[in-house]
């Protein structure tokens, strides 16, 4: 996968896609597998922003059957199906612990209700149905929760999902179907193509810049998707013509991560400050605590935690999992994202619906389509409602595999059988091989091919991490990582871990650096830009800023 900004200029593209994050990368992909011309723009890297900033998770949002949105948990447990058999290698099934105490504002049957009817919208999907326990069994899955007021509690399953695997593994999908697809380009400007005296078929022509040689590209187009996120709103107003009227609500959401390991378990909580829900979700390194629902007015891709969004979630953990190792000295970092949300008038952000809005504008024989909200686990459903609009090919994205994901039928047996081979093939690590099939699926061989199968790049990068060289030259030549940051936070999880992978940028440059060219000046620079993400994003506030 190889940016080729020559070919952007030089084609005439059925549908450019604004925005690299997952709204964007499933709208190219399946424009793409329609068999459509597709170019796809990302101004930073693909899922740098709102994207991988979540709460890693796929559900049909328990939470919404209290609101009686019945049809959006209807389809997004439709596409927790779907990922879950499309993408197993990236898309997990996780238990849920809800813990339920006397002052939840929810009793035992209103729990179980819910759930009945949360269970019976996901039908017959593979995933055990819940069960309600009593307090006993709730203390000994969770032995740091409070006990006092506990009433018993409920197990049902949801989904975990690598958020930012799952967006590079749409965009390789559509680059691998033909579609022209460029991070760390960003689109400055879109206009109506003057087709007069010219034999061009297009509509659009959207201006861009290449952040790495400054060099000044137009783009044409039929169609353009304005899939930018939290930016949907400024892009939208590029289009010369009337300004359109703002059409998005801002929600920054924080997470908290503890080195908290060896949990099999999410938890599902009602916090006693205001009774919304946050999660305690495991990762490989740490586990996250989260989230929160702050209003913001402008978006940027550098917002970090706030001090009042870290201080809910502590207080929430403190009364809930006063023993549970949530204690503020032990957080390692933490992380925000901007949730964009299609506007619906007043009320607090917390109320507006998750769905996506599209806004259809008509020029001439083309479309301008402007994506206001979504989220990760419906984005599939979002994207083939889009280009349908484009084309009445048949959609098939709901029964093609992601990369990586084709014929694994069980993930666990997957695992069991592979795990020995890569073994073998990279000397013996155990821990590296794990990680190699767990994390590229059926494609893990196709990271050793990328480094020649040289014995020398089957070593680690860092002796605390599991990750392998070979995986940086994969990254760089088969995935358009192109900066440090891309390799540490977008491919790999090393920048999810304790540390951030700062102990990591020096070596991930000097491989990045032979594999582009970089002389000491631009590897310095590498690590520079990299730690200077690294504390912009991932900083612990102090309690008394914010």
């Amino acid at each position: 996968m190889k940016r080729d900004l020559d070919r952007l200029e030089r084609d005439v593209f059925d549908v450019l896609v604004i925005g690299g994050g997952i709204n964007g990368a499933g709208i190219a992909r399946d424009a793409a597998m329609r068999g459509l011309s597709v170019a796809l723009l990302e101004r930073d890297d693909f899922g740098d922003g709102t994207s991988s900033r979540s709460s890693r998770l796929v559900h049909g949002g328990l939470r919404y059957l209290e609101q009686f949105r019945f049809g959006l948990v209807r389809e997004s447990l439709r596409e927790r199906a779907t990922l879950l058999r499309t993408a197993p290698h990236l898309v997990r099934p996780l238990p849920f612990l809800i813990p339920l105490y006397r002052d939840a504002g929810r009793g035992p049957l209103q729990l179980r209700v819910g759930l009945f009817f949360y269970d019976h919208l996901a039908r017959r999907d593979g995933l055990p149905g819940h069960r309600m326990i009593d307090a006993d069994e709730v203390l000994r899955m969770e032995p740091g929760l409070r006990r006092e007021g506990l009433r018993g509690g409920a197990i049902y399953y949801d989904a975990w999902v690598d958020d930012r695997r799952l967006v590079v593994a749409n965009v390789i999908a559509a680059a691998r179907a033909g579609a022209c697809v460029a991070n760390h380009l960003g689109a400055t400007g879109v206009d109506e193509y003057d087709a007069e005296g010219s034999d061009v078929d297009a509509n659009f022509v959207v201006h861009a810049a290449d952040e790495d040689s400054d060099r000044k590209l137009s783009i044409r187009a039929r169609h353009v998707v304005n899939a930018a996120g939290p930016f949907a709103d400024r892009v939208a107003k590029q289009l010369e013509g009337p300004p359109p009227e703002e059409r998005l609500r801002l929600s920054q959401g924080a997470h908290l991560a503890f080195p908290v390991t060896g949990r099999d378990h999410a938890m599902l909580m009602f916090s006693p400050v205001d009774q919304r829900v946050v999660f305690v979700i495991p990762e490989r390194d740490v586990t996250l605590l989260g989230t929160t629902e702050v209003e913001i007015d402008a978006p940027s891709n550098d917002l970090g935690a706030r001090a009042d969004e870290v201080e809910y979630l502590l207080k929430t953990a403190e009364s809930l999992i006063p023993e549970g190792g949530f204690a503020r000295d032990r957080v390692v970092y933490a992380y925000a994202g901007l949730r964009p949300l299609a506007s619906e008038g007043g009320g607090s952000v917390g109320r507006l619906s998750r769905e996506a809005v599209l806004d259809i504008e008509e020029r001439g024989e083309g479309t301008f389509v402007s994506v206001f909200g979504g989220k990760i686990t419906s984005y599939r459903a979002l994207a083939q409602r889009v280009v349908d609009g484009f084309t009445s090919a048949t959609c098939t994205t709901h029964r093609e595999s992601l990369p990586g994901g084709a014929g694994i039928e069980s993930i666990d047996e997957f695992l069991e059988r592979e795990i020995p081979v890569a073994r073998e093939r990279i000397g013996g690590d155990a821990g590296s091989a794990e990680h190699l099939v767990d994390r590229y699926g059926r494609d893990w061989p196709r990271v050793l091919e990328a480094a020649g199968n040289d014995a020398s790049r089957m070593q680690r990068i860092h002796e605390r991490y599991p990750e392998i060289e070979a995986e940086v030259l994969y990254a760089a030549r088969e995935e358009m990582a192109s900066t440090v940051g891309d390799v540490l936070l977008g491919r790999l999880t090393i920048g999810r871990a304790p540390g951030n992978g700062l102990d990591c940028a020096e070596r991930v440059s000097e491989i990045l650096g032979d594999e582009l060219g970089w002389d000491a000046a631009r590897r310095r620079t590498e690590i520079e830009r990299f730690e200077h993400d690294v504390r912009m994003r991932l900083v612990i506030p102090d309690a008394e800023t914010s």
